[in-house]
């Protein structure tokens, strides 16, 4: 296996698409593309170093790890951290690894051992649908100490299979009346329209309203809309425009009349959406603009052929009102062999003994 160092963004886009056919081989998950790491790096530029693991053989790529290096206290020992770029959104799969497989992976850090940085542990997140998953979960079974992973969290999804006229006659006569009814009040303060973006030539126009609509909206004061976090208008507007290259991207405006009233950051990968980011402003809340623009993005999806929704991030409450299907995901750490390491492991083996604790652990035993 060659292992190589890609310092710098420009590195990693010279083989773009190399990374991209890895990427599609591992999962259907926009996430894992070269244009969300991207996207992920330029925004991290100041704080992130940009540093790429590209592990290769004989088929091509059979690993890309770019990775985050930062230095943490886990029950009171400080730690060096490695772990994908990817897991700063942690609610999908961060691994670029070829077959998916913890034997894979370790592989991987064998053999780049002597270019990476000192480290004690790599932490990466995990979705309930990837191979990997099903492995960590048997050996956390075993009773091996060298792994643990956190409390599984969930993140919400819609299947859209069949036609919509089939979808709609599922639904209960309950949600129906609802839908109908929520539809019919925004409908009485004038007419809904849907416009859908997609091309690179939109972005700069459409990113400004969707800015101005974070700042009217109840995320504004919470401290999570876009425009209250400077790294995320750095994030999604390198990532829609790369997305819109590539015909992935797919974004939503709801208008009242002419009036631009809420939107979604959405992207079309394969045959799923993944709604990003999404917001309406406060002040028409009455309205539930956003329980209508998503009502009108469900007849899209499933006008273009596309059999998931995939809401990503928490089971927030409006997600709810849609899907009650649910990805479990966990953050997993792995310990190297080491003094610090095996310090960790052995206060989380006496807390579990004193407090009734199982520990999580893999056969792994990574250099």
């Amino acid at each position: 296996m060659k292992i190589e160092i890609l310092d710098g963004v420009d590195s990693w886009a010279s083989r773009r698409d190399e990374w991209n056919a890895l990427a599609s081989e591992c999962s259907d998950d926009v996430s894992l593309t070269f244009e969300w790491h991207q996207a992920l790096a330029v925004s991290q530029a100041k704080s992130e170093p940009l540093r790429a693991v590209w592990a290769s053989g004989d088929r091509g790529a059979e690993a890309i790890l770019p990775l985050r290096m930062e230095k943490t206290r886990l029950r009171g020992v400080p730690l060096r951290q490695i772990g994908p770029l990817g897991s700063l959104y942690s609610a999908h799969d961060c691994l670029l690894v070829r077959g998916n497989s913890l034997e894979a992976l370790d592989g991987v850090l064998r053999a780049a051992k002597g270019v990476l940085p000192s480290w004690d542990v790599f932490r990466f997140s995990v979705s309930g649908d990837s191979p990997i998953y099903a492995e960590i979960d048997a050996l956390a079974r075993s009773g091996d100490a060298r792994l643990e992973w956190s409390q599984a969290k969930q993140s919400p999804y819609l299947p859209l299979p069949g036609t919509f006229d089939e979808f709609w006659a599922g639904l209960s006569t309950k949600r129906r009346t609802s839908i109908r009814s929520r539809v019919k009040k925004f409908k009485e303060q004038g007419e809904p329209t849907l416009r859908v973006i997609t091309q690179p030539s939109e972005i700069s126009e459409v990113m400004e309203i969707i800015l101005g609509i974070e700042r009217a909206s109840w995320k504004e004061n919470e401290g999570t809309s876009i425009t209250a976090n400077p790294y995320q208008v750095v994030f999604y507007e390198v990532l829609t425009r790369e997305l819109a290259e590539r015909g992935w991207l797919r974004m939503y405006l709801l208008y009242l009349g002419d009036r631009p009233v809420a939107h979604d950051i959405g992207f079309r990968y394969k045959n799923r959406f993944f709604s990003g980011k999404t917001s309406f402003l406060e002040e028409l809340r009455p309205l539930q603009p956003g329980y209508v623009l998503r009502w009108m993005i469900l007849q899209d999806l499933y006008a273009i052929g596309v059999r998931e929704h995939d809401f990503m991030g928490d089971p927030d409450p409006y997600k709810l009102h849609w899907t009650d299907a649910m990805r479990d995901h966990r953050d997993v750490r792995w310990f190297r062999q080491g003094a610090r390491a095996g310090l960790v492991r052995m206060l989380r083996m006496g807390r579990g003994k004193n407090q009734g604790e199982t520990p999580s652990p893999t056969r792994a035993d990574p250099t």
